[in-house]
């Protein structure tokens, strides 16, 4: 589906001036051009015998797929940029660079647990100039969930490279960068999806970001209509995989997550790996379990290539997991969301030391007094004092 989606005023082997004719007679994809017999076009287009053999030679090169040598690409990865990097150093080193082009990585997680800023910071990665450490090019940024906040990237991108982004003029490039498209309906975002090759060219795109491609689906789609749910997200699947290896970008969608119960443990890549399950007796039946598990189901999760999964530990540190990768074995980071966005927490135990610590004093400073009970004179905590302002030493590679 993705290279026979592709338009044909795309294809520069067609002459130009076959163009207006193809046109003329709406044939505007390779879809459309090869549904139909070599007769049927030839009758209908009367071009010359050798226009037509050009073009119809050309659409057919067009959507096969072009083989390389492992020598080739192994070339290219070392001459050529080939990740996004995150900016987190742990997480880069562990996906052996970052996210990698021509591949679609995911992001999993519950609500409010730091997807979208995580994609508000990768949106700044990209765009931020060569020199800086960026790709120094256009992010296109669909959002079905209105969660994009300007002011957020703004700020996250003015606290992460105050260097780089200390005037005006700086922050604007920045702003003019990044295309954000809203759509509210799959047949929206599907239309969106199949002219987004165009808008890549025209602004430079070194990344595109679908935030999320849960939302649409699970509201428009019930358990009665699975199979065109399946359809659907095959369909989305297969644009994304097209347009992130013709244009060598890499492609972030996020996920959102939902409970299945069964009667034992699931182990399969479409696992958290248990950390959110609860084994309990119901009707009698005994190990019944609750596993939280990415959305969308397997079809959707063997299309993706890398999925890093994020969870809270409490309110304020999360983790992000790499439950799935072809390069990279599994590994887990804390962090927490500071105005530069995501920060990566070097010293877990000394956070949760002071976390606890807090919420002890914020319990006793909340307890209710009793009038009848003397005045105790104040105790200074010195343990309290001292774990104020730890945060920055939990801070990695800072």
């Amino acid at each position: 589906m993705p290279l026979s989606s592709r338009r044909l005023q795309r294809i520069t082997a067609i002459d130009p001036a076959t163009q207006p004719v193809l046109e003329r007679h709406s044939l505007r994809t390779c879809k459309d051009v090869l549904c139909r017999t070599p007769f049927e076009l030839f009758q209908s287009l009367d071009l010359p015998r050798s226009a037509f053999d050009a073009m119809i030679a050309a659409v057919s090169h067009a959507t096969a797929p072009v083989p390389r040598r492992v020598s080739d690409m192994l070339i290219s990865r070392k001459t050529e940029s080939t990740f996004l990097p995150t900016s987190l150093a742990q997480l880069d080193a562990a996906l052996r660079g970052g996210f990698a082009f021509s591949t679609i990585t995911e992001l999993v997680g519950p609500s409010g647990c730091g997807k979208t800023q995580f994609c508000m910071m990768l949106a700044v990665q990209a765009s931020l100039p060569l020199e800086h450490g960026g790709l120094g090019g256009g992010v296109v940024y669909i959002d079905t969930e209105s969660a994009f906040s300007a002011t957020r990237l703004v700020e996250m991108a003015v606290a992460r490279y105050p260097h780089v982004y200390d005037n005006a003029e700086a922050v604007d490039k920045l702003a003019n960068r990044i295309l954000i498209c809203s759509e509210a309906t799959c047949e929206s975002l599907m239309a969106r999806l199949d002219t987004l090759d165009q808008a890549i060219v025209e602004r430079g795109a070194k990344l595109v970001i679908l935030d999320s491609v849960a939302s649409l689906v699970r509201k428009e789609y019930d358990s009665k209509s699975m199979v065109q749910r399946t359809a659907y997200l095959s369909n989305v699947a297969s644009v994304l995989k097209y347009l992130a290896e013709s244009f060598s970008i890499p492609i972030v969608v996020t996920n959102q997550v939902t409970t299945s119960v069964s009667m034992r443990a699931s182990f399969d890549g479409n696992n958290y790996g248990g950390a959110s399950s609860a084994q309990r007796e119901t009707d009698g039946v005994e190990n019944v379990e609750a596993q939280v598990t990415a959305a969308l189901g397997n079809t959707w999760s063997h299309c993706v290539n890398t999925r890093l999964v994020v969870e809270y530990v409490t309110d304020e540190l999360r983790t992000v997991k790499i439950a799935k990768s072809p390069i990279a074995p599994c590994a887990s980071f804390s962090y927490v969301i500071e105005p530069e966005g995501l920060v990566i927490v070097s010293d877990v135990a000394l956070f949760m030391q002071r976390y606890h610590l807090e919420n002890e004093l914020d319990d006793d400073f909340n307890e209710p007094s009793s009038d009848a009970m003397p005045a105790e004179p104040a105790v200074v905590d010195h343990s309290a004092s001292a774990a104020i302002g730890v945060r920055t030493a939990l801070r990695g590679g800072e």
